[in-house]
């Protein structure tokens, strides 16, 4: 693995290396440690895919605790009610979502545009982390910077916080293929299994170089060493194949409608 290899790119133009991405989720799981994390914690990821979120999933993995994914995709109701089940003591989300919530204009405006933002449930026993401007609605969240300042080298995750094959994981709420959402608990030795089933069906070399959006994906590559580009824009065929074009991936991830959709864009 080189420590200075880009590993994450964001066609926004973002960009962090192997070595960058280390420091900062273990700045934040020892920041997350000091202000009582626990093992075990679950901890509600609502952040765009890429850098900042992968960094979310990495610090909480570190920590001991339990990462929990949902699909706003699933619909708004539905999304609540995981939320709820789910019961994050954590909760990491971009601050515009917090003031969305009481704009119904906005919300209907976003979703002409292809953004669905979801119905936020009632986090009054979690702890909220904004990541951006502080915006009506999340004043009192704790800033994610204040979780990214470097601690003392010497400081260490404890023993009582290291995982075993059996601890959760991570949780993934999907609408799936059916009307009734799935709720899916993974263990750590499922995602050592999954990571593995997909690094044997590839065989990505140091060479390759991945095209997805979706944590799992995101994780594999950081795992391998392997560079992630991550796009940041509602999906289109054309925009698809300009990313093609300018970043040259050789190893592309992603659900089946959209490659049934760039089929027929490129028929």
């Amino acid at each position: 693995l080189h420590p200075n290899k880009k590993i994450i790119i964001e066609t926004r133009g973002r960009s962090i290396t192997l070595l960058e991405l280390k420091e900062n989720s273990s700045n934040v799981a020892t920041n997350l440690l000091q202000r009582g994390f626990k093992k075990g914690d679950r901890v509600l990821v609502l952040v765009r895919p890429g850098i900042d979120a992968i960094t979310c999933v990495l610090a909480v993995i570190k920590s001991g605790g339990v990462v929990v994914i949902a699909d706003p995709g699933m619909g708004r109701d539905v999304f609540k009610s995981r939320g709820q089940l789910a019961d994050p003591k954590w909760v990491f989300a971009e601050s515009i979502l917090f003031p969305i919530q009481k704009m119904p204009f906005l919300k209907r405006l976003l979703k002409y545009k292809g953004i669905d933002i979801p119905e936020l449930p009632d986090f009054k026993n979690s702890q909220i982390i904004r990541l951006g401007l502080p915006l009506p609605g999340s004043f009192g969240a704790l800033p994610y910077s204040e979780l990214l300042k470097k601690i003392d080298p010497a400081t260490h995750i404890p023993r009582s916080n290291e995982t075993h094959s059996t601890d959760e994981a991570l949780i993934v709420f999907t609408s799936g293929t059916t009307s009734l959402p799935k709720g899916v608990v993974h263990t750590v030795s499922s995602v050592n299994t999954m990571l593995a089933e997909i690094l044997n069906l590839c065989k990505p070399t140091s060479q390759d170089t991945f095209y997805t959006s979706l944590a799992h994906f995101l994780l594999l590559a950081v795992s391998i060493g392997v560079s992630a580009v991550v796009p940041n824009r509602k999906f289109s065929p054309s925009v698809f194949l300009n990313d093609l074009k300018k970043y040259k991936p050789t190893i592309l991830f992603g659900p089946p409608a959209e490659f049934i959709a760039l089929t027929n864009y490129c028929k």
